[in-house]
């Protein structure tokens, strides 16, 4: 099983330079960070798991991801860099394109692209976006994200956006392009992991999905490959995963009995208490995720 970690990094926390090497040092596989660009105060919208009503201080904090990643990729060699997850359609598909196949790019390899449509819809308003079609506007670019990276001229004819052909680089250093693993549980966004995606990247533990509702999914990931031709084995699972209080050995036991592949571990998520997000408490949960689970695995 391969041990990541997601950090909400912000203005209270350790930069995303110390916290990456730190996962490095420490022996993790990868080190993800989050994206809300702009959060509205007010909202009626519910988070997937909303066991507190409030909205973590983190939410409105995350600094841009890319800019984070590129602080990390320059102090690290060989951790894996992702975005848990990019909002890809608060972004337009040609400037996205560039920043993430630079990064890749400069990083030499490491990324893992991470992409999801939202749960705010206050804040998808904030960018023009029909809350009941993200989904679609999400795979419209990355499907011209795609033809970006991967050919000399690239043009594309769109349902939400459209150009003529166009020179976009860098390439990405990775071939075809940076991992696509897609953070999104309806059924639509799961039959694009079998179309399109690496990999599927969904929110787990308790109060979000257990790992016997995670086995059904990856299940009906794993017959829709079958049905379009494609080896299941060509993609990843990567569940993020929040405060757990099972034992290490068997929390890795179960989730590899369900078919995930990577663990990526909410840092802090001591209770997913605000008052843990320090510089310091944020090391010291690091401390214990590496001597909990690196050595289980």
């Amino acid at each position: 099983m391969k041990i990541g970690v997601i950090a909400p990094l912000s203005n209270k926390t350790a930069d995303p330079a110390a916290m990456a090497r730190g996962c490095e040092e420490r022996g993790f596989e990868s080190f993800f960070v989050g994206e809300h660009t702009a959060v509205p105060v007010e909202r009626k919208s519910m988070r997937p798991s909303e066991s507190d009503p409030e909205m973590p201080d983190f939410y409105y904090e995350l600094p841009a991801p890319f800019v984070s990643l590129a602080f990390a990729a320059a102090v690290t060699t060989k951790i894996k860099l992702g975005t848990s997850i990019c909002l890809v359609a608060e972004h337009h598909p040609l400037e996205l394109a560039k920043t993430v196949a630079t990064l890749d790019r400069y990083s030499n390899g490491r990324l893992i692209f991470g992409i999801g449509s939202g749960w705010n819809a206050e804040e998808a308003a904030l960018f023009n976006i029909d809350f009941r079609r993200r989904w679609a506007v999400t795979r419209d670019y990355v499907r011209a994200m795609i033809k970006l990276w991967t050919q000399h001229d690239a043009s594309y004819q769109g349902e939400f956006v459209s150009f003529p052909p166009v020179r976009l680089y860098p390439k990405p250093t990775q071939k075809p392009h940076p991992p696509i693993h897609i953070g999104a549980y309806v059924d639509v966004a799961l039959k694009d992991v079998a179309t399109f995606g690496s990999g599927w990247m969904p929110g787990t533990g308790r109060g979000v999905m257990d790992t016997k509702l995670l086995a059904e999914r990856i299940a009906f990931v794993k017959q829709h490959c079958e049905k379009l031709g494609r080896d299941f084995r060509e993609i990843e699972i990567s569940c993020v995963v929040g405060y757990e209080d099972a034992e290490p050995r068997r929390l890795l036991e179960n989730y590899a009995a369900a078919g995930a592949h990577r663990l990526i571990f909410f840092c802090p998520g001591e209770q997913g208490t605000a008052h843990d997000y320090g510089v310091d408490g944020m090391q010291r949960r690091l401390d214990v995720i590496s001597k909990s689970y690196l050595n289980a695995s």
